[in-house]
């Protein structure tokens, strides 16, 4: 059973509240959206233990320029608000 709907069922009433406040997500969506957070766990897991970026790029499935873009998208993402301006 996908995670969304393990936590739809345990927590009809948030549910439900969260998919009213973003009136543009569904279940399904947010299915989608989990699917593919464990591998971006592991990817970042895999870079945290220094191995080298083409294994990692090639485990998964990546170029290395995918693999770099993502790197590139979580670092502006987790840099605080002054530093990307």
């Amino acid at each position: 059973m996908p995670l969304v709907d393990q936590a739809f069922q345990a927590h009809p009433d948030e549910a439900d509240s969260l998919l009213d406040k973003y009136p543009g997500v569904s279940e399904d969506s947010l299915n989608l959206a989990l699917s593919h957070l464990m591998p971006l766990v592991h990817i970042f897991e895999a870079v945290a233990g220094d191995n080298p970026l083409p294994e990692i790029a090639e485990v998964y499935g990546l170029t290395l320029q995918q693999l770099i873009a993502v790197l590139q998208f979580a670092a502006e993402g987790a840099a605080p608000a002054s530093a990307r301006r």
